[in-house]
């Protein structure tokens, strides 16, 4: 059957308590603003990466030594609870929105928009995150990328004195991303990604679009809020969000 919010609420109740293991990355944000969106609160370890990759402890929860890793405690009647430790974002935050989100809109409830969905999380991290993280990093930290490795920054201006490149990135395949979420939001007049309601769909384009608007359009060289109205609407209605506005706007400015 379907799950509803009466098993929603139930899984909250059962829920002892929910820790999140990383410093305010985008990804670990994205985790946050998820827990938030499905009110549960949750205990933050803002340990810095390279030491939680030295930490034997947090490698035994995560080998892979990467952020976030979401710990839920889990009651189980009287007795000890038991934990589901899960490290991938993307994956957090789908549990969160099957388990805790059930009967709402936050967890599509067919096979057909939860397929939808994915597809938006799988875009946003595979094409929009490798292209606009570098130049986003550039821009508003003046670091390379990876950011903290070392890297030296790189920017190429062209003759109009904008950058062209960044980190190694052109600057106009970081935007042309966008193409294809304002196409499908202004086609259909959608006001979140799935439609009329907010979704898991939104949660990781959120975030990136988040670093986009950020990016002042003098150090651009563009004006994103021009060139991809409808993706605009759409993030200033995520700004409406009291989840977004907690953990993720305060991380756009770098």
């Amino acid at each position: 059957r379907t799950p509803s919010r009466e098993d929603g609420m139930a899984a909250r109740a059962a829920l002892a308590s929910v820790t999140v293991y990383g410093p305010p990355t985008s990804r670990v944000c994205k985790v946050l603003w998820a827990l938030g969106e499905a009110n549960i609160p949750c205990t933050r370890v803002e340990t810095p990466i390279p030491q939680l990759k030295q930490d034997r402890s947090y490698l035994a929860l995560n080998p892979k030594g990467t952020v976030p890793t979401a710990v839920f405690d889990l009651r189980t009647g009287a007795g000890p609870g038991t934990a589901l430790v899960l490290n991938e974002s993307n994956t957090i935050v789908s549990y969160i929105a099957h388990k805790y989100g059930a009967g709402t809109a936050l967890y599509p409830a067919s096979p057909e928009r939860l397929a939808t969905a994915w597809q938006w999380l799988e875009w946003a991290e595979s094409s929009v995150q490798p292209t606009l993280s570098p130049v986003w990093v550039g821009l508003m930290r003046g670091d390379g990328f990876p950011s903290g490795k070392g890297h030296a920054l790189e920017v190429t201006l062209g003759a109009d004195g904008k950058p062209q490149r960044v980190n190694g990135v052109e600057v106009v395949r970081a935007l042309k991303v966008w193409e294809a979420l304002e196409k499908h939001l202004g086609a259909g007049e959608r006001a979140y990604v799935l439609g009329a309601d907010f979704s898991l769909a939104d949660v990781t384009a959120g975030i990136h679009a988040n670093r986009l608007f950020h990016i002042p359009a003098e150090k651009l060289g563009h004006d994103p809020a021009g060139m991809f109205p409808s993706v605009h609407a759409w993030y200033r209605r995520l700004c409406e969000r009291p989840g977004f506005q907690a953990y993720v706007i305060p991380q756009g400015s770098g």
